[in-house]
């Protein structure tokens, strides 16, 4: 398997909110950035909505909205917006809103094909994958970190997580290795294996994020 988890800063903890897409983006972003900083999820979160239509309300959004409202006002570290501290729909602290604060992210696609060959020459090509899947709720909570089932089960909602490995071409088991925002005690210290069965019954879509700055 291609493992890219030792590249990721410590696996952060969304607690009850919806925000698992601010989550992957900005787990992302920090990847991509390769400088150490954590990017701030409450502003991503901030970001989307400023995007989105406005008769949208509550937390939810969609990793489109996130890159799209990052890519317009740029993406501040956690340290200027920490998560909670104001709430995004409270508007930028003084310290998202200097520039200095603020880092510009890469750029971002949506991919036309969601297959574990076409994620993994992504990981190969040094771009960040974020993969957005319909919950399955007993493999998810089952406490083992691996996401496999068949198709046609009840999925009550979406989820968005960070792609960092997946198997070679050739291995007898197909998987993607991700990284979740429900804190290290998830999975194997925060992370799990999606399945290919699982890919292809539940991915909605997968976003590439890498490249050149904006």
């Amino acid at each position: 398997m291609i493992d890219l988890q030792a590249r990721q800063l410590p696996v952060r903890n969304q607690g009850d909110r919806p925000t698992c897409v601010a989550f992957a983006v900005s787990g992302a972003h920090d990847w991509m950035g390769g400088d150490g900083v954590e990017r701030s999820p409450e502003d991503a979160m901030w970001a989307a909505h400023r995007v989105m239509p406005r008769e949208i309300e509550g937390e939810e959004t969609s990793v489109h909205h996130a890159l799209e409202g990052l890519r317009q006002y740029e993406h501040a570290g956690e340290a200027a917006w920490p998560y909670g501290a104001p709430r995004w729909n409270e508007g930028r602290p003084e310290a998202a809103l200097d520039p200095k604060n603020r880092i510009s992210p890469p750029e971002w696609r949506r991919l036309e094909e969601m297959a574990i060959p076409v994620i993994r020459n992504e990981l190969v090509s040094e771009r960040a994958v974020v993969l957005t899947l319909g919950v399955v709720r007993r493999v998810w909570l089952g406490g083992d970190g691996m996401i496999d089932s068949p198709a046609g089960e009840k999925v009550p909602g979406n989820h968005a997580v960070l792609v960092v490995g997946a198997s070679e071409d050739g291995e007898s088991e197909q998987t993607l290795k991700v990284r979740n925002s429900w804190g290290p005690r998830w999975g194997h210290g925060g992370y799990g294996l999606i399945s290919e069965r699982y890919l292809g019954a539940y991915g909605i879509c997968a976003h590439s994020i890498g490249g050149r700055a904006i």
